[in-house]
């Protein structure tokens, strides 16, 4: 019985590790973040830029 807990929770952890490895950081979601902000400013740009020609 203590075999089977013991090779349970061994394999557990070791699936636990593998998702933590694959979980993104706070750093990774701030400069995720920081990277779609830069890209909405620049459509937004582009997108008034496109209706200059209309006015």
């Amino acid at each position: 019985m203590d075999d089977k807990m013991f090779n349970l929770l061994e394999k557990m952890y070791s699936q636990m590790q593998e998702m933590k490895e694959n979980m993104a950081t706070k750093d990774d979601l701030v400069k995720i973040n920081q990277s779609i902000l830069r890209l909405e400013n620049k459509m937004d740009t582009n997108h008034k830029a496109l209706y200059d020609g209309y006015k």
